[in-house]
């Protein structure tokens, strides 16, 4: 399927308001205007075309990097496998539609692979679960990761939209893992106090701290 990148501006002609387009004199430096990119998706059910389109990159490497990323959505597919391919096209018409970020090409692979809806905004949670289950390795490991995604990722960031995942929130998410291990240290601490406290009473002493006659 053909797919390009092209480079235009929106000056106008002063006198008659129309767009210059192509005939442009700035268009000579590559500074000037956008770029532009058009790949073209699987037909519809009743043969219509249609195609993925965004404009605004500044340089021809972002412009052509986004291609690439359509592109390789699209290769997630079989080419005899008319159905995935179909739902990559609406996933990618949404995503235009929308003017929303490209989605994770390894997480819409996971999706696609489990059935599961390409278009629904997936959440953190529902990623992780994916991730993990698709996690190859020692037993151990897998099983360090399940629990780390269980206590500390899935209450914290699980409920998120994964496009919707910034800094932001993994830096809060440190934050609070970093202040709930300082509690737990200074609890433990003050727990081996308390018996090294106690072993230090003589057991008399105990004994009648206690209460207890003989």
């Amino acid at each position: 399927m053909k797919g390009s990148t092209h480079r235009r501006c929106y000056c106008r002609d002063p006198k008659t308001g129309k767009p210059l387009g192509k005939s442009c004199p700035k268009l000579s430096s590559r500074k000037h205007g956008s770029y532009s990119i058009r790949q073209e998706l699987p037909p519809r059910e009743d043969g219509t075309r249609r195609s993925f389109s965004r404009a605004g990159y500044e340089t021809l490497k972002e412009a052509q990097a986004d291609l690439d990323h359509v592109r390789a959505l699209l290769g997630l597919a079989e080419s005899d496998d008319a159905e995935a391919l179909a739902r990559i096209a609406e996933l990618l018409e949404t995503v235009a539609a929308e003017k929303a970020p490209l989605p994770n090409i390894e997480s819409t692979r996971r999706r696609l692979s489990h059935g599961l809806d390409l278009i629904s905004r997936l959440t953190v949670g529902e990623w992780l679960d994916m991730w993990l289950a698709g996690k190859k390795g020692r037993q151990s490991a897998i099983s360090r990761d399940e629990s780390n995604i269980r206590v500390h990722l899935k209450p914290r960031i699980g409920h998120l939209r994964l496009d919707r995942l910034r800094v932001s929130h993994l830096s809060e998410m440190f934050e609070a893992i970093a202040e709930g291990n300082v509690e737990i240290a200074e609890g433990n601490a003050a727990r081996r106090k308390a018996f090294e406290d106690l072993a230090r009473i003589p057991w008399k002493g105990a004994s009648r701290a206690l209460g207890v006659r003989r």
